[in-house]
Formats: C-alpha cells, sequence, structure tokens
C-alpha cells in the first residue's frame, strides 16, 4: 500500500505541476489532433486528454506516440497507422541516432 500512496503522490504533484501545459496542448487541438484525426469521432474525444498528457511528459517523441497509436488500435478495435509524415520523421530521427553525422549534412 505505500507504493501506490507514494505513486499516488508522485502523479498529483507532477499533474499540479504541468497543469497549465497539459490544458494548452488539450485546448489547442490541432496540435493532437493531427495524429489522431483518423480515428472516429468517440476515440478521439476519449484519447485527446491522454495525447495531450503524452505530449506534455514527451514532446515530438515519436516512438511513444506510435506505442499510443498501437494501444488504440488495441484497445478500440480500430486499424490506424500515423501519417507519412510522422513515419517519415520518425525514420529520419533513427537515423540521426545511429549517424548523426550523416543526417542532415550537405553534400557536395
Amino acid at each position: 500500500m505505500k507504493y501506490a500512496d507514494a505513486l499516488k503522490k508522485r502523479i498529483e504533484t507532477w499533474t499540479k505541476a504541468n497543469r497549465a501545459a497539459i490544458e494548452r496542448l488539450y485546448l489547442d487541438r490541432a496540435s493532437t489532433v493531427s495524429y489522431l484525426q483518423e480515428y472516429s469521432d468517440r476515440t478521439q474525444d476519449i484519447s485527446e486528454s491522454l495525447a495531450a498528457i503524452l505530449d506534455t511528459i514527451a514532446p515530438n517523441d515519436m516512438t511513444l506516440r506510435n506505442e499510443f497509436v498501437e494501444v488504440l488500435n488495441l484497445t478500440r478495435k480500430e486499424s490506424v497507422t500515423l501519417s507519412f509524415d510522422l513515419e517519415l520523421y520518425k525514420s529520419l530521427a533513427e537515423l540521426a541516432d545511429k549517424e548523426p553525422d550523416n543526417v542532415g549534412a550537405r553534400r557536395e
């Protein structure tokens, strides 16, 4: 029970500290809807608040967003993939991690 109480306290503290950022992202639906727009309206309604929290925790983390989309696909019984732009960004980010000197380097 001590672990659960400590976890609850950490979540409450984090939520209070990040409330404004979460609200800003949630109210600016263009930032979250962009990768949720292929889902049904009901799934978007359910997932937008979670997406705002996710994007507050790890802004622009394409791996985490992809995992979130996979979870939505499993739990909502809808099959959606991330948009081409997000998939391209994810691939470039992974390549940049592997070969930082080559990605974005000017070629003569």
